[in-house]
């Protein structure tokens, strides 16, 4: 087979011209080393020349249509193979994937996003009460139960102070208003104890000191919703469970002098324990003070965090766990400081056992603390009041080796995430924070 006739008298001089005249050719009877074979090919063409371009022009009467024809022999010589390798056609490769920016991972971050007025407090009993609440005064529960049989008591409209003296005792679906200098909501006073789905507040005007302050062991706050509260709970206790409670919107009217915190952990286990909970376990909740008009020493600000963890005098605390929870306002979403003096007088570096094993993991904070307009506050996406310049370590292990560091992981399933997508608080930027990993502040 002899390729390439066709494109040679298709072709003269660069114009294209139709042929179809006779040609002859001649071949080499020997191949080519390569096993091709050389051909010489004559052919004998009359052509129409093509219409060239040019300007056009307008004529004021047509002429006749004339034809040139001309005569042009073209010899051309062409190697053929006669075997030539099968046609084939390799497909282009795929086009590269898009390039994309990853996007932090959707929000909620911790289960305590969730909770709000309507899935805790009284407003989670549902049916529990039928006939609504009845109305009580002040008073106060000395009668114990048992793990078997724990007493129970539901669905009363608490005026005044309530203190649990007794052991297994249940009180929920409830509400409980009080208000005043010094003023106490429930008081745990026993063991095994429990506070569940009630409304905790005090009138408007008014603030209450101790919402609920707990004492002793093994005592339990569930999915209450508490307003209003110079704090929202202080505990002294061991193994204390606060679990599925939405803390919010503190304030200081009974007591303008003071400051305020949601939970505040000033004591615990003392026994040298290294269990994680052996103090408390703060557990899936949402705190958010919200306590802006709130003043301090006649400075506005919100003070001094959502959970404080502050042991003096001769407290310990020595095991603590805060996990799943959102935490928002304050001088700082936590606070860890020993002010026991008896370990290093509560400087850094931290030392003894005055405030060991504290983990924190798997929380959701937002941003909106005190700023650092204001002298007294530290400023905006302060996760973390680390006095003692505590270090961090990433998991049980770590902290095993050295108690007296912050179990705060970086990195993993356990991370602590920003939830902000409000700049307006961000006096550096309007940066999204929301998804970003809280590192820990190291102050």
């Amino acid at each position: 087979m002899i390729v390439g006739v066709a494109a040679a008298l298709a072709t003269i001089g660069g114009l294209s011209y139709a042929a179809t005249d006779t040609a002859s050719s001649s071949c080499n009877q020997t191949p080519n080393a390569d096993g091709t074979i050389t051909c010489t090919i004559q052919a004998t063409v009359d052509v129409t020349p093509p219409t060239l371009p040019g300007p056009t022009t307008t004529e004021t009467a047509p002429g006749p249509t004339t034809t040139v024809t001309e005569t042009q022999t073209v010899t051309q010589t062409v190697t053929a193979n006669p075997n030539p390798p099968p046609s084939s056609t390799t497909p282009p490769p795929p086009p590269p994937p898009p390039t994309t920016t990853t996007p932090p991972p959707p929000g909620p971050f911790a289960p305590g996003e969730s909770l709000n007025a309507t899935n805790t407090g009284y407003a989670a009993a549902g049916s529990a009460c039928p006939s609504g609440l009845a109305p009580s005064g002040a008073v106060t529960y000395s009668a114990s139960g048992t793990a078997a049989a724990p007493i129970v008591v539901s669905c009363v409209a608490y005026v005044g102070e309530v203190d649990v003296e007794g052991s297994y005792v249940t009180i929920e679906d409830c509400s409980l208003t009080n208000g005043g200098l010094n003023s106490i909501g429930f008081l745990l006073n026993g063991n095994h104890d429990t506070v569940r789905d009630c409304t905790i507040t005090s009138p408007t005007g008014e603030s209450m000191y101790e919402p609920i302050w707990i004492f002793h062991d093994s005592n339990t706050v569930d999915g209450v919703n508490i307003s209003r509260g110079e704090n929202a709970l202080t505990t002294y206790g061991t193994h204390v469970l606060i679990e599925n409670s939405y803390l919010h919107d503190a304030a200081l009217d009974s007591n303008p002098g003071d400051h305020p915190d949601s939970i505040e952990v000033y004591g615990g286990c003392n026994t040298g324990s290294t269990a994680l909970g052996c103090t408390a376990t703060i557990l899936d909740n949402r705190i958010v003070e919200a306590c802006g008009s709130c003043a301090y020493s006649g400075q506005p600000g919100m003070f001094d965090s959502p959970i404080n963890v502050a042991p003096y005098n001769s407290y310990k605390v020595e095991g603590l766990t805060i996990q799943g929870n959102f935490l928002d306002n304050g001088q700082g979403d936590t606070l860890i400081d020993n002010q026991n003096t008896s370990c290093n007088g509560g400087n850094a570096p931290a030392t003894g056992n005055c405030l060991t094993d504290v983990k924190v993991v798997d929380n959701a904070f937002g941003g909106h603390q005190c700023p650092a307009t204001n002298q007294f506050c530290i400023g905006v996406f302060t996760d973390l009041e680390n006095y003692e310049r505590r270090p961090f370590v990433a998991d049980d292990a770590g902290l095993a080796a050295n108690p007296n560091a912050i179990e705060w992981p970086t990195t993993g399933p356990d991370v602590n995430r920003w939830e902000e997508n409000d700049g307006t608080w961000d006096e550096a930027s309007s940066t999204l924070r929301d998804g970003d990993v809280v590192v820990g502040s190291p102050n």
